[in-house]
């Protein structure tokens, strides 16, 4: 008899943390200890202002990336925020603000406003093909404020962690372990939600200035960030990086589908990446009735899939 997965979930805090854990538990797990906001800044004021509590918190205190005196009212912000879509994890429990993220979109009257990222990487930017430009077919943004607090995030997650000890039902708990599976799924979960929030509001391109280890962690889900340019040195070093989503989903698809099942909600959005990607297989196997050829080289049909992709 199969396990339930609630309890198989649980088996799971038990087991040793290993580099490619069961992704489906662990995102089941997380939806049980946090929510997820997603709301436009006049929509949702208070969510905002807890927003900007939080970043000021992680960008003022706990890395010193702002100065703090700049912010009075504790509560750090731009003039990009009025841009932008935002997103707030926070612990169902306690309703601590734990992680959060922004999209800066291009302003809908027509006035350039310009990206957060521009005047750090300007010649990049100015340099892009037609394809990653504001257009009416493509619409770009600048996902940006991506931040997990690192203090809060520790204290929420020793009360979330006892919890599941309570739930497991038995003697032993391994915190460390339960803690690391949690750890990396803000930064899945804060890109999903970025990932709906373009859906949501037809973006097709990102853009972002993007730390390696960041970069780091998201090849683990298989996201892989396409850089324009060598690093710049802004609160360390990062890359300023631009992608189609349509062609990121879709490598996502082939390399980790459950990454992938999770940041389309098994395809209720983006299920064309997935299409895709099996689309571009079927033209391969096509091609390989055609010219007969018995097998094609690994490294030609990566080749080839990927020129398939983006052609798609």
């Amino acid at each position: 008899m199969p396990m339930p997965s609630h309890a198989y979930c649980q088996s799971v805090s038990q087991q040793k943390f290993d580099d490619t854990p069961d992704l489906p538990c662990i995102h089941e797990l997380f939806q049980q200890h946090f929510k997820v906001f997603e709301f436009l800044p006049q929509e949702e004021p208070k969510l905002f202002e807890q927003t900007l509590a939080l970043r000021y918190q992680i960008y003022c205190l706990e890395n010193s990336f702002e100065n703090a005196s700049d912010f009075p009212s504790k509560m750090e912000m731009d003039r990009y925020d009025k841009y932008s879509v935002h997103t707030l994890i926070c612990h169902r429990d306690t309703g601590e603000a734990v992680a959060t993220v922004r999209l800066v979109q291009p302003n809908s009257s027509g006035h350039h406003h310009g990206f957060p990222m521009e005047p750090h990487c300007n010649a990049s930017l100015t340099a892009l093909p037609k394809e990653s430009q504001l257009s009416s077919q493509h619409l770009p943004a600048e996902i940006s404020r991506f931040a997990v607090s690192k203090s809060v995030r520790q204290r929420v997650m020793k009360i979330a962690s006892a919890k599941q000890a309570g739930h497991s039902g038995r003697g032993k708990f391994n915190h460390t372990a339960w803690d690391r599976l949690l750890y990396s799924q803000f930064t899945l979960e804060l890109f999903a939600a970025a990932i709906r929030l373009s859906d949501k509001h037809g973006i097709t391109h990102w853009y972002s200035l993007t730390s390696p280890a960041l970069l780091r962690t998201l090849r683990r889900f298989g996201i892989r960030l396409t850089s324009v340019d060598s690093a710049i040195d802004h609160r360390g070093m990062r890359l300023p990086c631009i992608d189609d989503l349509e062609t990121l989903l879709t490598r996502v698809y082939r390399t980790q589908p459950d990454a992938w099942n999770i940041l389309t909600n098994h395809g209720a959005i983006w299920g064309r990446t997935r299409r895709s990607y099996l689309n571009a297989i079927e033209e391969l196997k096509k091609e390989k009735v055609r010219t007969k050829s018995e097998t094609i080289p690994p490294l030609h049909f990566e080749a080839r899939l990927q020129s398939q992709i983006a052609s798609a």
